[in-house]
């Protein structure tokens, strides 16, 4: 009698791909970046740490896939914004979304910018995503304030995501939401052009 093969507790493929990027971005954030190992994200995603090598070339692509998805998650949401014809509730779906998705993956973010540019590699794929990025926030903010030139656009963008950096690096896990709740305010008065609430 054959004996029966333990299952996988991964699935395969795509299954696999997000699985590591998963533990990757659970680890990463619990332990540090430093301190997670290709094994460690290995044993979490339930995959051996030669495994992951199948998929990405290091701890380092892991990171920037997971602040790549950082930055699909806020071009979708702009994508999404922009079916909504009412522009005050278009304007506050916008901010809304790009506060949580700020905060959601600060520390990501964060650690991308220390590791990686903090070393000086400025090739890395990233820093073409995030012009894109700024580019498409320019774009939206350009189609809510047409009085705008596109270069003030760009600033607004900036100005915006360096109050996000400044706030979230501020603030203590414990005061997190409440930071939070105060800048989707700040972000669409930013957007809008109208003094914040």
């Amino acid at each position: 009698m054959a004996k029966a093969k333990a299952p996988r507790k991964y699935g395969p493929g795509q299954a696999r791909y997000d699985a590591i990027l998963d533990a990757g971005r659970r680890l990463f954030h619990a332990q540090g970046y430093e301190h997670t190992t290709i094994d460690d994200i290995g044993v979490a995603a339930g995959i051996t740490g030669p495994g992951i090598y199948r998929h990405f070339a290091g701890k380092q692509e892991i990171l920037a896939r997971l602040v790549e998805q950082g930055i699909e998650l806020h071009i979708d949401l702009l994508d999404e914004a922009r079916g909504i014809t009412d522009r005050d509730e278009r304007i506050a779906f916008a901010c809304e979304g790009v506060v949580d998705i700020a905060f959601d993956i600060r520390y990501t973010t964060e650690t991308y910018h220390a590791v990686v540019i903090g070393r000086g590699d400025s090739r890395h794929r990233i820093l073409t995503a995030e012009r894109k990025l700024v580019s498409e926030w320019a774009r939206f903010i350009g189609e809510q304030r047409p009085d705008l030139e596109v270069h003030e656009c760009r600033a607004l963008v900036l100005m915006m995501g360096g109050m996000l950096r400044g706030a979230i690096a501020a603030t203590d896990r414990a005061r997190l939401s409440r930071v939070k709740t105060l800048s989707v305010p700040l972000v669409a008065s930013i957007v809008s052009g109208a003094a914040p609430a």
